[in-house]
C-alpha cells in the first residue's frame, strides 16, 4: 500500500516531479558520460604504457622522489642515479613467480648529427633486446633493417629521426654508421659513431613517443657517461696501480695519447698521418664493454592483481640488502604525462562531488515546497490515524521511486551516448589530447563500475535531501494542517 501510494502522489503532483527528475535525469547523464570517458582513457593510457614502455611495476634508484622514464630533462646519469647490485637484484626479480618478464633500461638524450649539424633529436633507450622483446614482444615494427641482436652494437633510430635525417639528404642506409651527440654537466659533450641497425615505428605513439630509438648497452652507457660513472667507483685510487679494461673506450682523452704515439713512433710522415686519421675517426665509434649500469628494472607481470605482492617482495629484498633502490609503479615510470590523465580524473570526481551537493539542496528545497504544498493532505492521513513513522517511510518512498526511475533515464541515456561515441569514435585534435585519451582515435566504452556508483550516490543523495523535508511532514499537527489553505 505504501508503494502504490507513493506512485499516486509522484504522478498526481507531475511539476515537481519533472522538476527534481530533471535534475536527477542530467546529474546522472553526466555521470555516465564523464565516468566512462575518464575511465576508458587511463585504462587505454595503462594499457598503452605497460604494453608498451613501462611494465606493470620498475625498480629504479630511490632517489627520494619518482623516477620518471619520460622526461624533458633527465638528470645527469652519474653513479647516484644507477641501479645498485643489479646482478643480484635482477636474479631475484626473475625468479618471483608472478613476473612474466624484466628489462633493464637506461635512458639518454641525444642529438643524431649530418655534417657536423645535429638534424634531429631522439630519446635513446638502451636495453638488453633479448629482454625487452620477452617484455614487449608487440609494441614496435621494424621497418627498416631488423631489431638488435643480443651483443650486437648499433642503434634502431625512431622513424621521425629517420625522416629528419633523409629531409637533409643523408645517405645513411641501414649497416651505415650515424654520428649520435650527447651532453650532460657529469659527463660533459659525448659524440660516437654507431651502426645504423633499422628503423622503428612504435605502435603506441604521438609526438613525444614517436622520438623514441633503441640501442645496445654500451653505446647509451657511453652518451650518458654512466659507464665511466660506475667504472670510477670501482677505479683504484693510486695513481700507478693501473686501470681496468677498457678505460680506453670510457675516457676521450686517451684517444689522443694514442694519437701522440702514433706520431712519435712512426718513421713515415704519410703513415703518421693516415693513422692519426684512422684513429680520429674510430675514437668514438669502438665497441664499448657494456657494464651493469642500469637506472630503470622494468618488471611485467603475468597477473597486474598481484602487483601488491610482487612490489612487497622486491622492496623487502631491497630492505634486507640495504640497497638504495625503491619500487614504483607505472604511472610514477610514465611521469607526467600519465600523471596529467590522473589530475583530470581527480578535478572531475571533485567537480562531481560540488555539483551533488547542488543537486541535494534543489532537491531538498524542491521536496520541502513540495512538502509545504501537502498540508492538507498530510494533515488528513494524521487525522485519520496515519503514525509519523507512515509519513516518514511514505515520502522516503516517494523520493526514491523518482530517483531510481528518473536515475534510470538518465543512465540509458548516458549509455546510449556512449556506445554510439564507442562506434563511431573521437579524433583527438591535438598531441596533448593524444597523450591523455591514450591514442589519436579515442572509442570511448561504458563503465559498468561507474554506473554502479552512480545509481548508489544519486540515491543516497536522494536520501539525503529527503530528510529535512521528512522532518517538516512529521511535526505537521493534523489540525493545524486540515486549517491549511
Amino acid at each position: 500500500m505504501l508503494i502504490s501510494l507513493a506512485f499516486r502522489n509522484i504522478f498526481l503532483h507531475k511539476s515537481k516531479t519533472l522538476i527534481l527528475g530533471l535534475v536527477i535525469a542530467i546529474g546522472l547523464f553526466v555521470l555516465v558520460v564523464g565516468n566512462s570517458f575518464l575511465d576508458s582513457a587511463t585504462r587505454g593510457l595503462e594499457s598503452t604504457y605497460t604494453s608498451s614502455f613501462t611494465g606493470q611495476l620498475a625498480v629504479v634508484p630511490d632517489l627520494g622522489d619518482h623516477l620518471p622514464m619520460f622526461t624533458a630533462n633527465p638528470p645527469p646519469t652519474d653513479a647516484s642515479i644507477l641501479l645498485p647490485g643489479f646482478s643480484g637484484l635482477i636474479d631475484f626479480v626473475e625468479g618471483l613467480p608472478e613476473v612474466h618478464a624484466v628489462s633493464p633500461q637506461l635512458d639518454a638524450r641525444a642529438a643524431v648529427q649530418y655534417q657536423e649539424n645535429p638534424v634531429a633529436g631522439t630519446l635513446i633507450f638502451a636495453i638488453d633486446p633479448g629482454r625487452y622483446r620477452k617484455a614487449f614482444p608487440d609494441n614496435l615494427d621494424v621497418i627498416h633493417g631488423s631489431f638488435l641482436k643480443p651483443g650486437q652494437e648499433g642503434v634502431l633510430l625512431s622513424e621521425a629521426a629517420w625522416k629528419a635525417l633523409k629531409a637533409k639528404g643523408a645517405p645513411h642506409e641501414v649497416g651505415d654508421p650515424i654520428t649520435l651527440s650527447s651532453r650532460n654537466d657529469i659527463a660533459g659533450t659525448k659524440i660516437r659513431n654507431v651502426t645504423l641497425r633499422g628503423v622503428v615505428r612504435f605502435h603506441s605513439s604521438n609526438a613525444f613517443l614517436s622520438l623514441i630509438s633503441l640501442s645496445d648497452a654500451g653505446t647509451a652507457q657511453y652518451l650518458t657517461g654512466a659507464a665511466a660513472a660506475l667504472a670510477s667507483l670501482a677505479a683504484p685510487s693510486s695513481p700507478g696501480e693501473g686501470t681496468s679494461a677498457g678505460a680506453s673506450d670510457l675516457n676521450p682523452e686517451v684517444a689522443f695519447s694514442e694519437v701522440g704515439s702514433l706520431v712519435n713512433s712512426s718513421v713515415s710522415h704519410h703513415s703518421a698521418l693516415q693513422e692519426l686519421s684512422d684513429v680520429l675517426k674510430t675514437a668514438g665509434s669502438a665497441e664499448l664493454p657494456p657494464v651493469d649500469a642500469w637506472t630503470f628494472l622494468i618488471v611485467g607481470l603475468k597477473d597486474p592483481r598481484s602487483l601488491g605482492k610482487v612490489s612487497g617482495e622486491i622492496s623487502s629484498y631491497l630492505t634486507a640488502h640495504k640497497l638504495d633502490a625503491r619500487v614504483q609503479d607505472w604511472i610514477a615510470t610514465a611521469g607526467p604525462l600519465a600523471e596529467t590523465a590522473f589530475t583530470i580524473k581527480t578535478i572531475f570526481n571533485w567537480l562531481i562531488v560540488v555539483v551533488g551537493l547542488v543537486a541535494l539542496l534543489i532537491i531538498m528545497n524542491t521536496l520541502a515546497i513540495s512538502v509545504s504544498e501537502r498540508f492538507p493532505e498530510i494533515g488528513t492521513m494524521r487525522a485519520i490515524g496515519a503514525g509519523r513513522e507512515f509519513v516518514r517511510a511514505l515520502i522516503i518512498w516517494e523520493t526514491l521511486l523518482t530517483t531510481i526511475m528518473f536515475g534510470l533515464l538518465g543512465i540509458v541515456l548516458g549509455v546510449a551516448a556512449v556506445g554510439m561515441l564507442g562506434i563511431v569514435g573521437i579524433h583527438a585534435p591535438n598531441e596533448f589530447l593524444a597523450v591523455i585519451l591514450g591514442g589519436s582515435e579515442f572509442h570511448p566504452s561504458i563503465s559498468w563500475i561507474a554506473l554502479a556508483e552512480s545509481l548508489s550516490m544519486t540515491v543516497v543523495v536522494g536520501l539525503l535531501a529527503s530528510l529535512y523535508p521528512v522532518s517538516l511532514a512529521v511535526r505537521i499537527p493534523p489540525l493545524r494542517a486540515i486549517q491549511a489553505e
